[in-house]
Formats: structure tokens, C-alpha cells, sequence
């Protein structure tokens, strides 16, 4: 899970008539009881493009997945799926069709979330992606590849156990490893056009599991690796530019 940015609803369906037929469909969804029969069949011809407005469902998921590269907003696996509504549907049919309730999921995380959405005092403790920095609130430990967290951070630990975090380990540790590997050749005086090329494009936004790569940049594990990432950034300065991590990146190799 990395921290993501949701355009407004104004940009993504900028014509007036295609945001008043949303908001219709948006009324009429909210007069469905929890659980309804009529939920998955509405949402299936959202999505399918089917009644009067047509267009709406497949521009909105189309627009969701670019909101994530493509990939799961969740474990950031590649060629996310589905649509998957952050206040689920069965519970929440009136924020079946909200723009900013829906997310791009894998069929795993969809399927490990379900329904299960826990509260506190009427706030959501699942971690949202576009209102929170997942990085303030878990780690992804760089011998496991698995998820960390404070035993304290409730909201660590739902999103942790609805999202099955620890899936795909071993993909995110050869993601690691490639960094690694980019940071001890560049370490070593190896800077050319191709090796920074390459680089640049394991750290495109819309490559899988950048989550414990940031976490890695932002929190070296120990002394060496710290060396390591300050090295590789003090020689080719573009790495901050290249990354998410920003200007908290610029913080951290400084120090």
C-alpha cells in the first residue's frame, strides 16, 4: 500500500448533465436497504455501462484504476481487477456509485476485505490511501518482506489482517533486492545512461510494490543500509525526483 492522489469528480466527468445522471443513480442507490438483493445487480450494469447513462460506470472505473497505475490500491499488485468500494457496498449501498468510495482492488484483496469494515466512534479503521500515508503507520521489514506495525496501531493491524498483507512477500523482496543491487552499482562509480535508466524505471509509480521500497528509502533497517541510501542519493540526486518519498526522502539522507 502506497499513498495515492484521487483527482475531484469535476475533472473526471467534467460534463454537468453526466454528474447530475451520477448523482440520480447516487439517490436512488441510497434508498436500498443493507444487504438488498438489488446491490450487485445495480452496480453490475454500473459497471458494464448498461441503462440511460452508460458512459458513467465504465469512465468512473477507468479513472479509478489510473487513480492507482493500473495496480491494486491495496497490495499494489499489478492490473488490478476490480472496482472495490472502500465503505462496502452491501453495508453502504448509498455510497455504492461516490467517487471517492471506490478503489482498484486484486480479485485476493477484494475477496480478503469483503464486508468487514470496523469503526471507531463512526470513522472508518481501515487505512484509506488517498486520506493517509500508509508509511505512518506500518513498515515492510526488509528480510521478511511482511508487514510491521506498532501493537498499539489499531488501524495498522485491521488493514493488515482485512487486506492479508503479508501475501505476495517474495515479490516484494525481489523489488528490494533490484534496489539494492541499482544502489551498490551506483556506490561503486557504475552511472550510465543505462543503469540510470533502469533504475528510474523500477521506481515508476506504476510498478508493484514500491510500498517497501519508500519504506526502505525512508527508513533504512540499520547503519549500512542507511550508508548505502545515502550514497546512491548524494551521487545521483534525481532518485528523490524519481520517488514518491519525496521531500522526506531529502530529510532523512541528510541527517
Amino acid at each position: 500500500m502506497i499513498r495515492l492522489t484521487r483527482p475531484p469528480l469535476s475533472t473526471v466527468l467534467p460534463d454537468a448533465a453526466a454528474q447530475a445522471r451520477l448523482a440520480a443513480r447516487i439517490a436512488k442507490a441510497a434508498k436500498l436497504p443493507a444487504n438488498a438483493k438489488k446491490i450487485t445487480s445495480r452496480w453490475n450494469s454500473f459497471v458494464a455501462g448498461r441503462g440511460l447513462d452508460k458512459s458513467i460506470g465504465p469512465t468512473l472505473c477507468r479513472a479509478v484504476r489510473a487513480v492507482a497505475w493500473e495496480k491494486c490500491a491495496s497490495c499494489e499488485a499489478p492490473k488490478a481487477a476490480t472496482v472495490d468500494h472502500f465503505w462496502p457496498k452491501s453495508l453502504y449501498p448509498q455510497r455504492m456509485f461516490v467517487w471517492d468510495n471506490l478503489f482498484p482492488a486484486c480479485r485476493d484483496c477484494n475477496s480478503e476485505k469483503r464486508a468487514e469494515f470496523p469503526l471507531d466512534a463512526g470513522r472508518p479503521v481501515l487505512l484509506n490511501p488517498v486520506d493517509d500515508e500508509p508509511l505512518d503507520h506500518f513498515r515492510w521489514d526488509h528480510v521478511t518482506g511482511e508487514c510491521s506495525y506498532a501493537p498499539t496501531d489499531r488501524r495498522a493491524q485491521e488493514t493488515h489482517r482485512g487486506f492479508a498483507l503479508d501475501r505476495l512477500k517474495a515479490e516484494r523482496l525481489h523489488k528490494l533486492s533490484n534496489l539494492r543491487g541499482f544502489f551498490t552499482l551506483i556506490e561503486r562509480g557504475e552511472r550510465s545512461a543505462t543503469t540510470l535508466s533502469l533504475l528510474r524505471a523500477e521506481l515508476d509509480p506504476t510498478r508493484p510494490y514500491l510500498g517497501i521500497v519508500r519504506s526502505y528509502l525512508l527508513f533504512p533497517p540499520n547503519d549500512d543500509e542507511a550508508r548505502l541510501v545515502r550514497a546512491a542519493v548524494a551521487a545521483v540526486p534525481d532518485i528523490v525526483a524519481w520517488t514518491a518519498a519525496g521531500e522526506r526522502l531529502v530529510g532523512q539522507v541528510s541527517k
